[in-house]
Parts: C-alpha cells; structure tokens; sequence
C-alpha cells in the first residue's frame, strides 16, 4: 500500500469515527448535520483522489506500452 493510498484509508478512518460521533447526537441538531455531512465530505474526497491516482496510473502505463511498442518497431526497422 503506497503513503497516499494509507493516507486516503486514513481520512476515510476519521471519517467514519465522524459518523459514529455525529449519530451519538440528537436528531435534528444542527451539529448532528454538519458532523454528518463533513464525514461524508472527507470520504467522498478520499474515494475521488484514490480513484483519479488509479486512473492516472493507468494512464501512464497505457503510455508507456504505447513507448515500448514505437521503440519496438524502430528498433525492428532498423
């Protein structure tokens, strides 16, 4: 697991101790509310960023094999 991957599973930890807390309190309290959409804020957050870091892994390795195939083929050219 990478530094940034922990570092998402983190927030996503505190997040849902946001959660637990936020439920403990009354229904209908206006920190109730703001606890729960702040919980649901950061784990939302986290998700995007860990799903963008993938898609730009994806990426780059879809770059790289486009590379090693021109290299390949120059290299048959030759």
């Amino acid at each position: 697991m990478s530094a940034i991957d922990e570092d998402l599973t983190k927030m996503q930890r505190v997040a849902t101790e946001m959660k637990a807390a936020a439920l403990k309190l009354k229904d209908g309290s206006p920190m109730r509310a703001k606890l729960l959409q702040w919980a649901y804020d950061i784990h939302l957050s986290a998700e995007i960023v860990r799903n963008l870091a993938a898609a730009q892994t994806k990426d780059h390795e879809h770059e790289r094999a486009g590379w090693l195939k021109i290299i390949a083929r120059d290299a048959r050219n030759e």
